[in-house]
């Protein structure tokens, strides 16, 4: 799922978040929200979505690496 965010500038803080099932659905809210929005205080931008791989298991448990754009941002384990 991609996530279409409004932030605002001064604090880079996520003022709201819209869900889209397609980037070209994230590309089209992306656009919606930006006809009416104040530019000087707020930008958008589009998160895709993070994929998940197993990289190891075991019977007690497995790892996980999650990747972003094929950039490895956090290791995760379970047991």
């Amino acid at each position: 799922m991609y996530l279409v965010q409004i932030i605002r500038k001064s604090t880079n803080e996520v003022v709201q978040e819209m869900e889209a099932k397609s980037e070209r659905i994230a590309e089209q809210v992306e656009r919606g929200a930006n006809i009416n929005l104040n530019h000087d205080e707020y930008f958008t931008q589009i998160v895709p979505p993070v994929k998940v791989e197993r990289i190891s298991g075991d019977d007690e448990g497995f790892e996980i690496l999650i990747k972003d754009n094929g950039n490895i941002f956090k290791k995760l384990e379970e047991k």
